[in-house]
């Protein structure tokens, strides 16, 4: 059985700068693209269907109806955050999901087909699909 040798490899101190400066500019652009600010607005869509834009500065409960007018989710804006409470689904994942807060962040909820996304204030297009 032939087992290879181990050999080390050497590295010169300019080899090591350029790593380590490479390494910085990867952490910098992670937080650079991922640095999403507070939400202002929350939008609720039941069934693909808007249901209402909240703003997260008021805070309050929302009751949230399936097109047969049954109460299916119940929302609480609080603290500039908005968290789903109740919910008629089994597996209360959507419950589980706390509160979000910043732009972006969504809370679903597939057996009641409700998707919570909080959005920014101003009417900016994030990205556009074809």
């Amino acid at each position: 059985m032939n087992i290879p040798k181990i050999t080390f490899i050497k590295i010169n101190k300019r080899e090591i700068i350029i790593i380590i400066a490479l390494l910085i500019l990867a952490f910098a652009s992670y937080f650079i693209i991922n640095n999403k600010g507070p939400g202002a607005k929350a939008q609720i869509e039941v069934a693909q269907n808007l249901y209402g834009t909240y703003d997260l500065s008021k805070d309050q409960d929302i009751i949230i109806k399936d097109s047969k007018g049954q109460i299916i989710m119940t929302a609480k804006i609080s603290n500039g955050t908005i968290r789903v409470i109740t919910s008629t689904c089994r597996d209360k994942i959507c419950i589980k999901e706390g509160a979000i807060d910043l732009s972006g962040q969504t809370i679903v909820c597939l057996p009641n087909k409700v998707v919570i996304t909080v959005i920014n204030d101003n009417n900016q297009i994030d990205g556009v699909l074809k």
